[in-house]
């Protein structure tokens, strides 16, 4: 866990030549954050992408939105894996505390949700996708969807945020970051729009990652009826620090575990590949299942 990430300092979204930025652990942080310039990690749209379902060139936005409504900027994504035993301990604190206070209190954020990897999930994983470090580890993932343009203003609160909250003495120690970051959302695809994927209530995910282009997630929309495409941004803290990657993250309608069955012999050509299940909120359900 980064020492300046505990005490409230935010991380730099400085870009080098090579892509997004690496985390503190990496001991590469950017010269304009040491400087005290804060990071702004806006940039412009890289262009449209295809929809997974129909390969026809689509526009990031909810072409029924489009001019109109709420859409998806950047997405916050924390894949944490908490010590062992403290699962219930994490659970309760992250859920109750962190997520709320440290991610979706923040300007510009309009949802979120988590999802947790048990033992089958895990026991699906490829071994060989090592992206994120040992497929064994990554246990709890939660995502934050960030209104466009606002992200930069979500770096500033969230420093000044975590520094009241270390001072306050509201952090947990007993877990490990094994990849927290911002990603820029670059497509979307299904028969619903993403910006409500996350309050809707599916009952989990398939995630998939990619150093390079992430496979689609080809399923029928009844299995699998919203996909979203996303491109690393930057790095705030990562015990992988992986490169730049796309994420892929599909929700399930149905059994997680089934739909990623279902498409896994795509899965071992990927730099990782997962079902999580939704957490249940209020509840300490498969915490004593990871």
């Amino acid at each position: 866990m980064s020492e300046r990430w505990e005490a409230g300092i935010p991380p730099s979204s400085e870009r080098g030549p090579s892509g997004p930025a690496r985390s503190a652990e990496s001991g590469r942080m950017s010269e304009r954050w040491e400087a005290g310039i804060p990071p702004s990690s806006e940039r412009g749209p890289s262009g449209p992408a295809r929809s997974a379902e129909s390969g026809r060139m689509s526009d990031v936005q909810d072409p029924e939105l489009r001019g109109h409504g709420v859409q998806i900027g950047t997405a916050i994504v924390s894949y944490i894996e908490p010590h062992a035993g403290q699962a219930v301990a994490f659970n309760r604190w992250y859920e109750r505390d962190h997520f709320p206070a440290a991610v979706k209190a923040g300007p510009g954020v309009f949802a979120g949700a988590r999802f947790v990897a048990t033992r089958a999930c895990k026991q699906l994983r490829p071994p060989s996708g090592r992206l994120f470090g040992d497929p064994a580890r990554g246990s709890y993932l939660s995502v934050a969807w960030v209104l466009p343009g606002m992200q930069a203003e979500w770096d500033a609160w969230v420093g000044r945020e975590m520094a009241t909250i270390a001072a306050e003495g509201r952090l947990f120690a007993g877990r490990d970051h094994v990849h927290t970051a911002v990603y820029r959302c670059t497509w979307q695809s299904g028969s619903i729009s993403a910006t409500v994927a996350l309050e809707r209530g599916f009952s989990g995910l398939v995630v998939v990652a990619d150093e390079h282009a992430a496979p689609r997630l080809d399923l029928p929309l009844a299995d699998l009826p919203v996909s979203v495409g996303l491109r690393l941004d930057r790095t705030i803290v990562s015990q992988a620090d992986p490169p730049p990657h796309e994420l892929v993250l599909g929700w399930c309608a149905r059994d997680p575990l089934a739909a990623f069955a279902a498409w896994s012999l795509r899965a071992h050509a990927c730099g990782f590949a997962s079902p999580f299940l939704a957490t249940v909120p209020g509840t300490d359900d498969y915490a004593g299942d990871l």
